[in-house]
Order: C-alpha cells, then structure tokens, then sequence
C-alpha cells in the first residue's frame, strides 16, 4: 500500500523482511525472526535476543521485573435491573469463528453468507424453570434498545451458564461485516453497535417442522 501511494522505504521483498524490521524497531521483539520461529516450533514474547529463551512469565516476583498496577474499573453504564417482563439479563458477545460448530455457507447474489445454529447459555435452574432441556430451541425476547444488536429470534439451548439469572448469546463478527456491506454509509464503523447487559425473557419455542410431521 506504501508502495502504490508512491512513498519511498517499502521496498521489501517477503515478509520475513518486514518482521525483520520490526525486531530491529522494537526491543520486545528483538530475539524473534522467521526462521527461529519456524526451527523452535515457537518462542513466548517478549524476546530480547536470539540467544534467550523467551518470557514464559511475564510479570514475576523478582525485583528487576517490570511491575503491574491495577485499578477499579469504572461502570460506564447503569447495571440491569429485571423485572417481571424480563426477568433475566442477556449479555451478548461476539468471536470471530467456531470452528467446532457446524456452519453452511449460501451464496447470496455476489456475496457468500454464513448459516448457523446460534445458541443461548441458560442455567440450569433457570432452565427448569422454564421447563427447558438441553437442545431445545429458545425463543428470545429483550427490551428494546437502540445501540443493541439485532437478537435471533431462535437459539439452540446449552445449560452451561454459570450464574442464575444470567443468559448469553454469542454471534460472529461475519454478522457485522453483513451490515457493513449492505450499508450506504462510507464510513459504517462509528456506528458498530456495542454489546450493552439487557433485561431477557425466554420461553421454550415450538419444534421445527419436518416433512410429513407434525411440530411438537
């Protein structure tokens, strides 16, 4: 990119030239190369020479180690109270793959889309509640609000949340690139919604339909 804007010092002929620039830059990885990385199967950053092992712990009680402060974190929103309506909170979250879930890819128009199951993580005594089991497919109901993700309307239960009350949907960032392509916005990323808790309701959802039968 350097190179087609017509600036001058891009003029690398691999990446292994490039990264050997960064370890001349950059003290933390002075000890790393290509071809070490590519002979030792791997070495932990950081790595301040050749000759050395690496820094398999980076914060240690010895005096000449690099010291870590802490601090309280601030919360920069109002915690979710529940409520009859919506008696569970909903955190949402995103990752960038699963590739221990199945998935299909559709091709729509000139653009591939991904197809998948999105599960919901429930307690379990939450789920008994709610008279739901382990795969069943959940109906999910949040109060509105305007700087939230769009939810699916279905999800595949797992009771594998680890507080009561407590319900999470986790989606991929292929969702967010969707909406960025089909966009008429030039610069779409400011508006990337954030994953706000929620106020939740689920209820177990009817079975799909299947050829010649008849859902539960």
């Amino acid at each position: 990119l350097g190179a087609a804007m017509g600036a001058s010092g891009f003029e690398y002929e691999s990446s292994e030239a490039v990264f050997a620039e960064i370890a001349q830059a950059v003290p933390a990885y002075a000890g790393l190369s290509h071809a070490r990385l590519a002979d030792g199967g791997g070495v932990q950053w950081p790595a301040s020479a050749a000759d050395k092992p690496g820094t398999p712990v980076l914060y240690t009680a010895s005096e000449d180690a690099p010291r870590l402060s802490v601090a309280p974190m601030a919360i920069r929103e109002p915690l979710v109270a529940r409520d009859d309506d919506y008696p569970l909170v909903l955190a949402h979250g995103r990752v960038l793959l699963r590739p221990e879930e199945d998935l299909t890819v559709v091709r729509d128009g000139a653009m591939n889309r991904i197809e998948k199951d999105t599960f919901v993580e429930i307690h379990p005594d939450d789920a008994a509640a709610l008279g739901i089991a382990e795969g069943d497919r959940v109906a999910i109901s949040a109060r509105p609000a305007a700087a939230s993700p769009a939810l699916p309307d279905v999800a595949i239960a797992r009771l594998t949340s680890p507080l009561p009350g407590l319900v999470s949907v986790t989606t991929l960032f292929a969702d967010v690139a969707v909406d960025m392509q089909n966009s008429e916005i030039a610069d779409w990323s400011p508006l990337v919604r954030g994953l706000p808790l929620r106020q939740a309701s689920l209820a177990k959802a009817p079975a799909e339909r299947e050829a010649g039968t008849l859902a539960d």
